[in-house]
């Protein structure tokens, strides 16, 4: 029958997948928030007015950042589109004798044949392409119903993030009430290990995060990088899984930045910002926000992203610290409790008796 009932559960969590994920992100996003509410109830604030207040702050810093970053990107866009046809035109410059080399040609009449062949191809597989096209149009009318649902899941996700953050200390006890009297002091000792490793390496990689959006935009806004600030704010929040911003930001930064105006020196100013912003990171940042405790090491970081990515894809990725930094927290809990038992049993083996003596330092004692 418990088989029975976890299989059910599990299908229908499955099911409702889409409002679970939700309700996961609001309880991040007050699970983040709320150190910020007990400091100021530490400063003698009611709890309710904390709340409405970080929570007033958090949307207002969302859309003053969404207020600041559309502008910018639609000129920026603008600035790309104008500048695209001269890329392009260099690289054919530049591509040209290498594809001589390799005997491909892109003059016109290569071009206009190539165009006749994709066309006959079309007219010949017309039939095939019909049916995805007609599951399409059939799909752009249920499609209607989805997207409202979609803006009401959005909107309602900071809603209950308000909620679960208002009553966010009650949540605890509720849930210790659930667990036998003999359980909740180990269950509360381990949960708070682990919110010390956990909750401690997802607030401090988004505060580093911040910071590196903020340091990558205007760093390549100043290298008049093409797309700069755009390519800024999306590395530095990128790098909330650890070395992502370099492969989201320093790749198409260095790119554009060589294909806007070919020097050398332009893509070295490109790479020194990144790997300087990197440095600040790893040997300022991190031990300053996070603490030597609940870091990582890097190859530990590199090999929970390449596990994840490999096993889960994309989610993996993202999952992939988080879970490195609990597995983590468990295995040190285990450790400490190995390691006792070990001294227990070799203090026990120094009596003739084989007892364990009961002085105020001993591991059972504590």
């Amino acid at each position: 029958m418990i088989l029975a009932l976890l299989l059910a559960l599990g299908g229908f969590l499955y099911l409702i997948r889409t409002t679970v994920f939700l309700l996961l992100v609001a309880f991040l996003i007050a699970y983040l928030l709320d150190p910020i509410v007990e400091r100021l109830e530490a400063w003698r604030v009611p709890r309710s007015i904390g709340v409405l207040l970080v929570s007033v702050a958090f949307l207002g810093m969302l859309v003053a950042v969404v207020w600041v970053i559309l502008p910018e990107v639609r000129y920026q866009v603008q600035v790309l589109s104008q500048r695209v046809p001269q890329w392009a035109e260099r690289l054919y410059t530049w591509a040209q004798p290498v594809l001589q080399r390799l005997h491909i040609s892109l003059d016109a009449p290569s071009i206009e044949a190539f165009i006749q062949r994709a066309l006959k191809w079309v007219q010949a597989n017309l039939p095939r392409l019909r049916e995805p096209a007609q599951r399409v149009l059939q799909g752009m009318f249920t499609g209607i119903a989805g997207f409202i649902v979609g803006v009401y899941q959005f909107i309602m996700v900071p809603v209950m993030a308000f909620y679960l953050l208002r009553d966010y200390n009650r949540i605890g006890p509720r849930l210790y009430s659930l667990l036998p009297p003999a359980w909740r002091p180990v269950v509360r000792e381990w949960l708070r290990e682990i919110d010390q490793a956990v909750g401690g390496f997802l607030r401090g990689q988004f505060l580093i995060a911040l910071f590196l959006a903020v340091y990558y935009a205007v760093g390549l806004s100043l290298l008049r990088v093409p797309l700069g600030f755009l390519l800024g704010i999306l590395s530095g929040l990128a790098n909330i899984v650890p070395y992502m911003s370099l492969v989201v930001g320093m790749i198409p930064a260095a790119l554009l930045a060589f294909l806007d105006q070919p020097s050398l020196w332009r893509v070295l100013w490109v790479l020194a910002l990144f790997e300087s912003g990197q440095l600040i990171e790893g040997l300022i940042l991190g031990p300053r926000i996070m603490g030597r405790q609940t870091g990582l090491h890097p190859v530990t970081v590199i090999l929970a992203i390449l596990i994840g990515g490999t096993l889960m894809g994309l989610w993996g990725v993202f999952l992939a610290v988080p879970a490195a930094a609990l597995l983590k927290a468990v295995f040190r809990r285990w450790m400490a409790l190995q390691q006792s038992r070990w001294q227990a049993a070799a203090d026990g083996q120094g009596k003739p008796d084989g007892s364990v003596e009961n002085r105020p330092d001993s591991p059972q004692v504590a």
